[in-house]
């Protein structure tokens, strides 16, 4: 089983943005900007938010009106 650390933060300007540190790099660059993007890619189906991850952080933006 794998299990990653990560680290957090959250940006005060944008509080629908959340950025989260891995202690290990992500094995592709990940950008979706939408649920329509996701199709075919499990963890953006599951996250539901727009992602974006290069080498050791991934960013999810909850989409408006989510909760």
């Amino acid at each position: 089983m794998l299990v990653w650390r990560s680290r957090i933060d959250v940006n005060d300007a944008d509080p629908n943005t959340m950025k989260f540190t891995l202690d290990v790099k992500v094995p592709a660059s990940l950008n979706v900007a939408d649920a329509a993007a996701a199709v075919g890619q499990p963890f953006a189906e599951a996250v539901g938010a727009s992602i974006f991850g290069a080498n050791d952080f991934v960013t999810v933006t909850r989409q408006a009106g989510a909760a």
